[in-house]
């Protein structure tokens, strides 16, 4: 997928909008301030509109991440605790497999999610599996969804007598669940040992590296601008949607320059 370079988008820019009449939108400061905060609401946009919506759930494919995440062992509770990855920022799901030998069954990690391996919240660090699958040509490997419920269904949800919390959903309990809470989430039964997590992470901000080369005062040229791409970041989003970008930092610099039309005319692309 080719992303949106930060320099090209202002080039772009410049090529449709006169920045030098009513004040000269600076590259490094007003152009690329605006631009992260327009980045940042678009990606989150996306990101609610992902459930529903493939185009979105591509358009926000950059920050979409998988990671097999060991549960600590509870010893006090009817549920466990998972840790959450530093960098999460929005849920996407989370899912369960199990291994099945006969009557005994344990959750494994997704090999094909970073080959198998898990991350250890406790330790912060990334570690094999502890649970691996019995004999393969014996065992029946089976994928469930983790339902999150909320925090009114929790208390309810472990204590009843038949759909209460258990690796499979059957006629004995009603399969795994969850609950975000304090800044985490708890996962019932607590007999779980590893998780499939996906979530999204949070945008981090483009950096735009240029230098300038001093103008010639006897021809009467301005500075040149020195773009380099090795120390500059792009915005993780897909080339098709930097006229989104571009007629919103026109609304924004019809504002900057107190242009009335171009303001008005940045409302009515919002509008439609």
């Amino acid at each position: 997928m080719t992303y949106i370079d930060a320099y090209d988008l202002f080039l772009d820019f410049c090529s449709r909008v006169n920045t030098f009449q009513g004040g000269n939108f600076r590259l490094q400061s007003d152009f690329i301030r605006n631009v992260n905060n327009i980045y940042s609401s678009i990606v989150n946009r996306e990101i609610r509109n992902a459930p529903k919506s493939q185009e979105s759930k591509d358009n926000v494919l950059a920050f979409h991440i998988s990671k097999n995440i060991i549960i600590p062992r509870s010893i006090f509770h009817s549920y466990a605790i998972m840790p959450l990855p530093k960098d999460y920022f929005r849920f996407s799901s989370c899912r369960l497999i199990t291994s099945r030998q006969e009557d005994v069954i344990i959750t494994i990690p997704d090999v094909n999610i970073n080959k198998g391996t898990c991350f250890d919240g406790r330790k912060n660090n990334v570690v094999y599996a502890i649970d691996k699958p019995q004999d393969p040509k014996k065992s029946i490997i089976t994928e469930y969804t983790i339902e999150l419920i909320n925090d009114k269904q929790w208390a309810g949800c472990l204590s009843h007598l038949t759909k209460y919390p258990s690796l499979t959903p059957g006629t004995k309990g009603g399969g795994p669940k969850m609950l975000q809470t304090n800044g985490t989430f708890q996962i019932a039964p607590k007999e779980i040992g590893v998780v499939v997590f996906s979530y999204y992470k949070e945008p981090e901000p483009a950096i735009l590296n240029v230098t300038y080369t001093p103008g010639d005062d006897q021809t009467g040229a301005g500075d040149e601008v020195i773009y380099n791409k090795v120390g500059s970041t792009p915005l993780l989003l897909p080339i098709s949607m930097k006229d989104e970008f571009l007629w919103r930092l026109g609304e924004i610099y019809g504002y900057f320059t107190r242009e009335q039309f171009m303001a008005a005319f940045g409302n009515q692309k919002t509008k439609d």
